[in-house]
């Protein structure tokens, strides 16, 4: 991997559970000076064992520059019933299940991260 120079601002990294994230994390700890870790709670099944592999995850990596999880709520309709889903459905088409607008949201509250 190209040595990336390090940057001035914080970073507000979308984590899981999975590598990806983790690697993306651990990285971003080397050259930012401060990694605010932002997870996404949509109403999986998995999530709990997810959140587990996560919290392991971040207690191995615990430095100054890591900030505390932010978890933010976005139910993707896992689990709804069928009444509740057909009054959802016309509401979808005026938004949709966005991860990365949820995070912009989060982003606009928090200033300082980007």
């Amino acid at each position: 991997m190209p040595q990336v120079p390090a940057i001035d601002g914080p970073l507000a990294v979308l984590v899981s559970g999975g590598l990806d994230s983790a690697v993306l994390l651990g990285e971003s700890l080397a050259v930012r000076p401060a990694v605010c870790p932002v997870y996404i709670r949509t109403g999986s099944a998995w999530e709990s064992v997810e959140q587990k592999y996560l919290h392991r995850f971040l207690d191995a990596v615990r430095r100054p520059a890591l900030k505390p999880l932010t978890i933010l709520e976005q139910p993707a309709g896992i689990g709804v019933s069928p009444a509740r889903m057909s009054r959802m459905r016309s509401a979808l088409t005026k938004r949709c299940f966005c991860p990365a607008a949820t995070c912009c949201s989060w982003r606009k509250r928090c200033s300082g991260v980007i």
